[in-house]
């Protein structure tokens, strides 16, 4: 590693920030029915034994290698290992077809795939499976020398799209990542602890970027559950005493409903209802006190939810924070390493707001259309000339998204400018906000607008 006052790399960030948490747990897994605990000095020792056996299969830096496999410690071993040697991972959605996995292939030729044991008659004949990836570690030296990576090469390609379309492939170097990473600190407030759940795929960059790398800096502790759902989230809330959430709106509105469902069964929701109104004038810790019964079924830690990847479902999060539970709503895209506009802290939140511009990025309104630019923004799209070129201009990033600032300039997302509607009036409405209003019924669960013909 060379001596800088600064990471330069994702493997400098890791083996620095491995070093300042030394022996803290970093993450907890299941195994034969027991817990696991990886500790910070233990996730760099394995990394590193990995990234020795990636060289020793004859992968080196510039080569590439796909990922299809759930949220574990061997996906993040695969990560860091992949940082420190400059192989290039191609993360993929486990939800992702097979005629999808092909177009990827196809673009990028990775040498390698890590996949889950689970699926069969991969495309690649060269596989590792994920759940062999720490003992596979054990048998290797445990230094590495990661001095040929540099800044600006690439960590990954995040593709956006493709089941229907030629697939995009975002760009992302260890720059874009670290100078998002530095960026999004102020989000969180100043906690004694930080104990999550990773619930959303490591293949998406807002759960690598929030819960990873935005985890690790703090010397936060993650946890992997052997089953994502309702219920297993709830007793993990419960039993390991959780600080925070990093969710999709769908999730929040979940949490929301069960409360209400639960008060509605015990015959308690006019009740619940009233006390909401009157609670959302009072500060957050009477809130918490009134509301204290709920919060002991989530293990009374429970403190605020990170949302993004959707647009909110307002009524929801004013119900959730009359409860006591504070909601941080951020912007961005995979092309600028997911955040580009958060509150600048959780006590300056503005419900319904997507935030403000996060530190080093500008954000701007041209007709409409929101654009951003910064060291977070990728250089591109992966050989695809002339989509980079219709979406990036001078440095900036047209989003496709339509936006506004208020007079403190908070921004606020619209829609997408693809789905706005032209009514013969000429007033413009979007698909989303009609969405919003059907999904706020409570017998629907989500809903879709599309064209008639």
């Amino acid at each position: 590693m060379k001596k800088t006052n600064k990471p330069r790399t994702i493997g400098d960030y890791f083996e620095y920030v491995c070093k300042k948490h030394d022996s803290k747990i970093a993450f907890q897994y299941k195994e034969n029915h027991r817990n696991v605990n990886v500790t910070y000095s233990a996730l760099v020792d394995f990394s590193k034994r990995f990234a020795n056996y990636l060289d020793n299969k004859g992968l080196k830096k510039g080569d590439k290698i796909i990922i299809q496999a759930p949220n574990q410690i061997g996906y993040v071993i695969s990560l860091i290992a992949c940082a420190f040697t400059g192989v290039i991972v191609i993360p993929t959605d486990m939800k992702t077809n097979r005629t999808t996995i092909k177009k990827y292939i196809k673009k990028t030729k990775p040498k390698l795939a890590i996949i889950s044991k689970f699926i069969r008659d991969f495309e690649l004949k060269n596989v590792i499976y994920i759940e062999d990836v720490v003992e596979l570690s054990r048998l290797c030296p445990k230094t590495y020398d990661s001095s040929l990576v540099q800044p600006n090469d690439l960590f990954e390609i995040v593709f956006t799209s493709g089941t229907t379309a030629e697939p995009k492939g975002v760009m992302i170097s260890h720059e874009n990542v670290l100078a998002n990473c530095d960026s999004i600190v102020p989000i969180l407030p100043k906690l004694r602890y930080y104990e999550t759940l990773s619930i959303l795929p490591l293949s998406h960059v807002f759960e690598q970027m929030i819960n990873l790398m935005l985890m690790t800096k703090v010397g936060g502790k993650i946890i992997f559950l052997p089953k994502i759902n309702s219920l297993t989230i709830s007793r993990a809330l419960y039993y390991n005493k959780c600080t925070h959430l990093v969710i999709v709106p769908q999730v929040m509105r979940n949490f929301m409903t069960s409360i209400e469902r639960k008060a509605s069964e015990a015959g308690k929701l006019a009740t619940l209802q009233k006390m909401l109104k009157i609670s959302e004038k009072l500060p957050v810790f009477l809130r918490r006190k009134i509301f204290s019964k709920v919060h002991s079924q989530f293990g009374n830690s429970l403190g605020f939810f990170i949302l993004g990847g959707a647009t909110l479902d307002k009524e929801s999060a004013k119900k959730l924070e009359s409860i006591g539970i504070k909601i941080v709503e951020g912007y961005g895209a995979t092309e600028v390493t997911a955040v580009a506009t958060a509150p600048k802290s959780i006590n300056k939140r503005v419900l319904g707001s997507i935030g403000k511009p996060v530190k080093n990025v500008q954000v701007k309104i041209v007709n409409g259309e929101i654009h951003i630019k910064g060291p977070n923004v990728t250089k591109g799209y992966y050989k695809d000339k002339i989509k980079t070129d219709e979406s990036f201009v001078n440095g900036w990033y047209k989003t496709g998204d339509v936006g506004k600032f208020d007079k403190k300039r908070n921004l606020y997302f619209t829609g997408r400018d693809a789905f706005k509607i032209v009514l013969s009036t000429g007033e413009n409405i979007y698909a989303e906000d009609i969405e919003k209003e059907i999904n706020l019924h409570p017998l629907v669960k989500e809903s879709c607008i599309c064209a008639h013909q």
